[in-house]
């Protein structure tokens, strides 16, 4: 896992970032940036990160695409979504 990462998922296997997590308020701030630039939804605190990856496995055990529903909902290419995303 890359040292930025604050969790990833294989599978149905969640890895959680041990140094991340080991100073809450420090994790907290750090979410707040990434908040603030956009990167996760505005209203949403750091306890978002186990949603997140938990809605991986379950695109990953009923091999949903996420992406593929996006652009169906969307109307929009792929390219389109993720930039909009």
């Amino acid at each position: 896992m890359d040292a930025e990462d604050f969790a990833i998922t294989h599978g149905r296997i969640i890895t959680l970032n041990g140094n991340a997590f080991r100073d809450v308020r420090i994790l907290q701030e750090e979410y707040q940036k990434l908040v603030d630039e956009g990167w996760f939804v505005k209203g949403t605190d750091w306890r978002a990160i186990i949603h997140h990856e938990f809605g991986h496995v379950v695109s990953n055990v009923y091999k949903i695409d996420p992406l593929k529903i996006a652009c169906e909902v969307t109307g929009l290419t792929e390219k389109e979504v993720i930039a909009y995303v």
